[in-house]
């Protein structure tokens, strides 16, 4: 059974965001702990869209180009786009904590969010993530992607000297 590139960049991709959530754990207070839960969510399902979109199907902006050079692009997209979707996720996800009858959410938010600030929000907040956590995710995510294309190329290899 071959596992898609794009589960393996999504899967490793998570980890990163695991990582991160860790470390916004015990750097910022209780009320950004959801954050270990909605990273990885986010970087994956952001991972999957974007790879499906940009390197699975064929677009006029790669038509010419090399799977690595995709895969690179893809990444470094992956790597930004991947903060707004957080806090986006984030928002969407404390709304309905809110609503839920047995969930003490007062550490989380005090009120529902308005539309413009599910609009206005991840925008701000990932300006600022992208600052502090940018320069972590963005090299990642073209590390595992080098990795994924690495590793497709050994296979695509060892495929054909047997």
């Amino acid at each position: 059974m071959r596992i898609k590139n794009s589960i393996i960049f999504a899967t490793i991709y998570s980890i990163v965001g695991i990582l991160i959530g860790i470390d916004i754990i015990y750097k910022m207070n209780e009320s950004y702990h959801l954050f270990i839960i909605v990273l990885p969510i986010a970087f994956f399902i952001t991972s999957i869209v974007l790879w499906k979109f940009l390197i699975n199907k064929p677009t006029l902006i790669f038509k010419n180009e090399s799977l690595q050079s995709k895969f690179i692009f893809t990444a470094f997209l992956i790597g930004i786009i991947s903060h707004p979707i957080s806090f986006l996720l984030m928002i969407l996800l404390s709304n309905v904590i809110y609503w839920l009858p047995f969930i003490n959410s007062y550490d989380l938010i005090n009120e529902p969010s308005s539309f413009e600030t599910i609009f206005f929000a991840p925008v701000i907040g990932s300006f600022f993530s992208l600052i502090m956590y940018g320069w972590i995710t963005v090299p990642c995510s073209i590390i595992i992607a080098i990795s994924v294309s690495f590793f497709n190329n050994c296979k695509k290899s060892q495929n054909h000297n047997l």
